[in-house]
């Protein structure tokens, strides 16, 4: 019982922390270059810690993290703002600005960490539990932050502590889901082999 709790508790911290993080780096008023960096590597880093600490995939889970949160990065950046141009199109030109797509933006940035994540797995099932999770996971993170931003009556064009937790809560909670239902599907292969 202790470790199904601490199965569902990880995943929500790491990402609470990991969001927060990410809104020190990225926030209204962003540190120095070398500290957003940082943010952004506890950002990642932590994302990849929490599943990390159930599935115990070794050095090539932490590899493939790595190529998929560079790749879903500026993929996640491009599509978000093919997505800002637009809803830019669609508004009248006094119309105030549209809050970025946090949904899109962090959506396919966590599927296709998540994408390379899966070539950690053995078995179609569990890569495939796990990309939707990763895409449902980066989706209620930004979620969470778009939609609470807007319920604390902030800009939305940053990125502040409260709703970065909220969403890192959000994405938490998928994570921790989805971990539960690789576990549940040992015959696929989602853990490692025994030695």
């Amino acid at each position: 019982m202790q470790a199904l709790l601490a199965r569902v508790i990880a995943p929500i911290l790491l990402g609470a922390a990991g969001t927060l993080a990410l809104a020190y780096g990225a926030g209204a008023s962003p540190p120095p270059a070398v500290l957003t960096g940082a943010s952004f590597v506890a950002f990642y880093g932590l994302l990849t810690l929490a599943p990390w600490l159930t599935l115990r995939l070794g050095v090539r889970w932490w590899i493939l993290s790595f190529v998929g949160s560079v790749a879903g990065f500026f993929l996640g950046l491009l599509a978000a703002t093919v997505v800002d141009r637009f809803l830019a199109c669609l508004r009248p030109e006094c119309a105030p600005p549209v809050p970025p797509p946090f949904v899109v933006l962090f959506g396919v940035n966590m599927a296709f960490m998540g994408l390379a994540q899966a070539l950690a797995l053995n078995g179609a099932t569990a890569r495939f539990v796990w990309i939707f999770g990763t895409l449902l996971a980066g989706a209620a993170l930004g979620l969470g932050i778009q939609l609470s931003t807007g319920q604390f009556g902030l800009s939305p064009l940053n990125l502040y502590y409260g709703p970065a937790m909220v969403g890192g809560v959000g994405w938490g909670i998928v994570t921790a889901v989805t971990l539960l239902v690789l576990m549940r599907t040992r015959a696929t292969g989602a853990t490692p082999r025994e030695t």
